[in-house]
């Protein structure tokens, strides 16, 4: 049980992937009880959010990849590779995510590293992001339009319009356990555990770009 919950993702997530390989008359209670005891998973607890605001509805969209969520995700830890930022990417219709740390959140630094994003996912029509700094700057903005990119911006306080959230709050959760398990070594494994949250994405049909 501890290699499947090696990842920390939670109750359900861990439940799920057990439930692929094993089970038994005590299979729910036995795997409550380990991950109620787990250190790592009750250190890091679970977030909560404060401020809240109307929500705006979000059209349902059904191409996949040609709307994506962005965001920025630290200061975190700093990693061996001195990166102390994510940036984080999510498609609005397949829920398929992404993520890249970087050093910071200059506009050179978002709009390298959301090319690479965009080289596995394609180049979409229209992107989603907050009101951040890192988002809204000359060179960031111009770097959209170049591409003939639409910018939208969520609901202020309101994470619900933010389909990214969910998995922010795991990305983090799993960044503050690789931090205790690995320090500043974590970078080296974070790319196959973001690969496991992909495969464990159980509730939500998923079409992943092909490498």
């Amino acid at each position: 049980m501890s290699r499947t919950n090696s990842a920390h993702f939670g109750m359900t997530k861990t439940k799920d992937r057990l439930l692929k390989h094993y089970f038994g008359p005590n299979y729910v209670k036995d795997v409550e009880e380990y991950i109620k005891y787990c250190d790592p998973c009750q250190r890091i607890g679970k977030a909560r959010n404060k401020k809240k605001a109307p929500l705006k509805l979000i059209p349902i969209i059904t191409e996949i990849f040609s709307k994506i969520y962005i965001d920025a995700v630290g200061p975190l830890t700093v990693s061996d590779k001195n990166n102390r930022y994510l940036l984080t990417a999510i498609c609005m219709s397949s829920k398929y995510p992404d993520a890249i740390l970087v050093a910071d959140i200059s506009s050179v630094s978002v709009t390298d590293a959301f090319l690479m994003v965009f080289s596995r996912m394609g180049f979409p029509r229209e992107v989603q992001s907050d009101l951040g700094t890192s988002f809204t700057i000359n060179l960031t903005t111009e770097f959209f339009k170049r591409f003939g990119i639409k910018v939208t911006h969520s609901s202020v306080h309101h994470p619900q319009s933010n389909p990214a959230e969910r998995f922010h709050r795991t990305i983090k959760r799993l960044l503050k356990v690789l931090c205790l398990e690995s320090g500043d070594d974590f970078e080296k494994i974070f790319r196959q555990r973001c690969y496991r949250y992909v495969q464990l994405r159980t509730k939500v049909q998923v079409s992943a770009p092909q490498n």
